[in-house]
């Protein structure tokens, strides 16, 4: 236990090891939930500036089928299987990184799940956009501006917050 410096007063330390071995299945729940709806919100974006950059609004979808399909899921006349697809792994991935953001954020303070939501949007943009799907090369070679990719990505980790609403709702 450590003193405040201005007080003179005990303060005790948070042990954040302690409170991530907690299994908090309803906030698990709650994350993989606010990660599948801050996916469609990223998707409703992603489409936006695809369709103002003159793509197919469904057009990351297709992209987001590419590691499973191939450079032909990128094609105009691929039909609603590599939609589907796509929307499957994509919302896959933010469940998955739901259930991690809320296992590791525990607070419902909307201030801090901003902050952390705008640190989770660039981790998300650095790590998943710039390593892992770049390393899919028809995603590399379509082209994807950094600045559209970041949008999207900030846009994923800011509606990340809705983790509140929804560990409250279930609780």
């Amino acid at each position: 236990m450590s003193q405040n410096p201005s007080t003179g007063l005990p303060v005790e330390d948070i042990d954040m090891i302690a409170t991530w071995l907690v299994a908090d299945r309803t906030r698990w729940l709650a994350g993989i939930v606010a990660g599948l709806f801050s996916g469609v919100l990223a998707l409703g974006v992603a489409g936006v500036l695809s369709y103002i950059n003159e793509l197919e609004f469904l057009y990351p979808l297709k992209l987001m089928a590419t590691p499973i399909l191939g450079l032909e899921a990128t094609d105009y006349s691929a039909g609603f299987f590599t939609i589907l697809t796509g929307f499957i792994f994509f919302e896959s991935m933010c469940a998955l990184w739901g259930f991690v953001y809320a296992h590791f954020v525990k607070t419902n303070s909307l201030g801090s799940l901003l902050a952390m939501g705008a640190v989770w949007g660039f981790f998300s943009w650095v790590f998943e956009w710039n390593l892992f799907l770049h390393s899919v090369k028809p995603i590399l070679y379509a082209g994807v501006p950094a600045s559209a990719a970041l949008l999207v990505c900030m846009v994923y980790g800011v509606s990340m917050s809705s983790v509140a609403f929804f560990d409250r709702s279930l609780r």
